[in-house]
């Protein structure tokens, strides 16, 4: 159990893999748990305090506790591993590339990076200088936890919802350690979520129970498009979504071994040329949200 600080309150709580060494290879890598905490006082409009907590959730055997069979329990252990102070309420947690997390700060946006000593004594500190752009930062989400970093177009991108400003895409440069915005969407959508489909398709969600899909054309010749990213969909929900994930509410189905199992047993008929030439439909991406009424 971890006990919050009066006045402190969750904003978000992710699961995360870190590096916790400056090599950024495989072994390295550990799971945590990053939660983002606010202090609320009364006095305060936006809250000027907050910390990211790191917590390791580890599995033990305990003699104690044994079954009908005799067989030890396995049981799990919480370990507060450290904890950042911010200048701020931590609204949005994302994994980022290279065992890193992005989180959003108020109005900052914000990479971090855990180091662990000897004896096991964590340290989350910032990388670099931030991004100072938007009103308050309340969303931030990447692709750096659905793929490997050789995947796509190579680029550290991430995208972050603002309170009144929408969504904008910002890119990370390791090189010189500093995150700088490539587009934005100049409509005024009150973000109540976003995600992240593609390195240049994004869905968001407003206030006035909307969905919207933005689209990011790297290739143009005219550097105010590049600068700008379009509205390509709209779509009336009637209910206000709070919170999106890519994935399925379905297993995915096995279009390979089932379905030539089933054509085999079926019997022919004139029709057996167009089977041949069956057109197969490609599924994009697959996002599941969820709204204030409840619904998924």
């Amino acid at each position: 159990r971890i006990d919050l600080e009066p006045f402190e309150m969750i904003l978000d709580v992710t699961s995360v893999s870190l590096c916790t060494s400056s090599n950024s290879s495989g072994d390295n890598y550990k799971p945590y748990i990053l939660i983002g905490t606010a202090y609320s006082y009364p006095d305060e409009d936006e809250p000027s305090q907050g910390r990211v907590l790191v917590v390791e959730c580890n599995s033990g055997e305990s003699s104690n506790l044994k079954s009908d069979s005799e067989d030890e329990m396995v049981t799990r252990c919480v370990r507060h591993v450290t904890q950042m102070p911010t200048r701020g309420g931590v609204y949005s947690i994302t994994p980022f590339y290279g065992g890193t997390v992005m989180i959003t700060v108020n109005s900052k946006t914000h990479l971090c990076k855990l180091s662990l000593g000897d004896n096991e004594i964590g340290e989350l500190k910032l990388v670099g200088g931030g991004h100072h752009g938007h009103m308050i930062s309340l969303y931030c989400k990447s692709l750096a936890g659905e793929r490997s970093s050789k995947e796509g177009s190579g680029k550290q991108l991430a995208i972050v919802g603002d309170l009144m400003r929408s969504i904008s895409l910002v890119e990370y440069l390791p090189k010189h350690q500093v995150i700088e915005e490539l587009a934005r969407d100049y409509n005024a959508n009150f973000c109540t979520s976003i995600e992240m489909l593609t390195d240049n398709i994004y869905l968001g969600s407003e206030n006035f129970a909307n969905l919207f899909v933005l689209h990011h054309n790297a290739d143009a010749s005219s550097e105010e498009a590049r600068v700008r990213l379009d509205t390509i969909g709209e779509y009336h929900l009637g209910e206000m979504v709070n919170t999106m994930k890519l994935g399925s509410l379905v297993m995915p189905s096995n279009a390979g071994g089932s379905s030539s199992a089933k054509s085999d047993t079926k019997p022919k008929s004139d029709k057996s040329s167009f089977e041949g030439n069956a057109i197969e439909v490609a599924v994009g991406s697959q996002t599941l949200f969820g709204t204030v009424d409840g619904t998924i």
